[in-house]
């Protein structure tokens, strides 16, 4: 089995709507092959230097390596949040799954 190498990337929102708007925004630029919303779940974290609990729904999103900077400088544009969380890795994916999510529109 050939292998190829995908993104996947994770931030949080605090409704699950805008969750859902925020993988419609980039599904809809091209720069994402599909996301998905889990949740809801409880954050607790340092903001401001004051304990935070809040309410929170995970955004997964799978997208080709080329889009990084796109996909982070629309979520940044496009999140309520002032500090959105936003992190990503590289990881290996089975050849079907690496072509789908370079070119969805095709498959």
């Amino acid at each position: 089995m050939m292998k190829g190498k995908i993104y996947i990337g994770l931030t949080t929102c605090n409704q699950k709507q805008d969750a859902l708007n925020m993988i419609k925004i980039l599904l809809d630029k091209g720069l994402i092959a599909c996301g998905q919303v889990e949740g809801p779940f409880v954050s607790q974290y340092i903001w401001e230097n004051e304990t935070q609990k809040t309410q929170e729904w995970r955004v997964i999103l799978k997208f080709k390596t080329k889009n990084e900077e796109k996909v982070f400088s629309t979520l940044k544009n496009e999140h309520k949040y002032e500090n959105p969380q936003w992190v990503y890795w590289a990881v290996e994916s089975s050849d079907e799954f690496f072509q789908w999510v370079n070119n969805p529109s095709e498959i």
